[in-house]
């Protein structure tokens, strides 16, 4: 009995790892805010929620204190929102003061093969547009309206997930190569299930070995006393 219950704590103390961590997380832990939260950090008023008829999301990269994402927050809450706002959902990064999204941006700048740019840094469909100025306006409002009237949208993380790193690139240590020390799934799978099997055989394999000396002593004392 005692043997048995020994066995049971054993198991759950090896177990309990393996649940918590079968999930590997991913490499970059990125941090999104909205519009209204990127307007608030950078001083700007709040917009009221536009009602959204399926939009498209546009992903921007910025930096607290940076000017020109100023100029384009500004845009975006009001020339871009009154005459697109219910056509676009904002992903923003705060770059400057994040280190998980100043990864992210140097993963998504070596994805459209470019050394890491200044921002704002704005992804519209499979287009991007570095840095802004009110000359970019009619392009951006275009690159949207293009994109929410395909019926095949692009998915852009989706595209990140299935890319794989260039290492050309002027300073590899800048750009997290995404599938560094990372498994693939059925590798871990494995190792999910093999690993308890193995140290299941390996605790019985134990046990077996202490019972056998148990009862070779037994009979040596018995034999002693004859």
């Amino acid at each position: 009995m005692k043997k048995n219950i020994l066995l049971c704590i054993l198991m759950l103390l090896f177990l309990f790892p393996i649940f918590v961590y079968a999930k590997i997380p991913d490499d970059i832990q990125y941090h999104q805010i909205t519009l209204n939260e990127a307007l608030e950090l950078d001083g700007l008023d709040k917009i009221k929620e536009t009602k959204k008829n399926n939009p498209i999301t546009v992903h921007v990269f910025i930096g607290k204190g940076c000017p020109h994402c100023h100029d384009f927050l500004l845009y975006a809450s009001t020339t871009l929102n009154k005459k697109l706002g219910d056509k676009v959902d904002y992903k923003i990064y705060e770059t400057w003061y994040d280190s998980d999204n100043e990864k992210l941006f140097g993963y998504v700048s070596n994805y459209f093969k470019l050394n890491r740019s200044g921002v704002p840094f704005i992804v519209i469909g499979n287009d991007y547009y570095k840095g802004y100025s009110s000359t970019y306006n009619i392009d951006i409002e275009r690159a949207i309206e293009k994109e929410y009237n395909k019926k095949d949208r692009f998915d852009f993380f989706k595209a990140l997930d299935e890319y794989e790193p260039s290492e050309d690139i002027d300073d590899p240590t800048e750009v997290p190569t995404k599938e560094a020390f990372k498994l693939p799934e059925w590798a871990v799978l494995m190792l999910i299930i093999l690993v308890p099997i193995s140290f299941l055989v390996i605790v019985y394999l134990l046990f077996t070995m202490m019972d056998k000396n148990k009862k070779s002593k037994k009979k040596e004392k018995k034999n002693e006393k004859k």
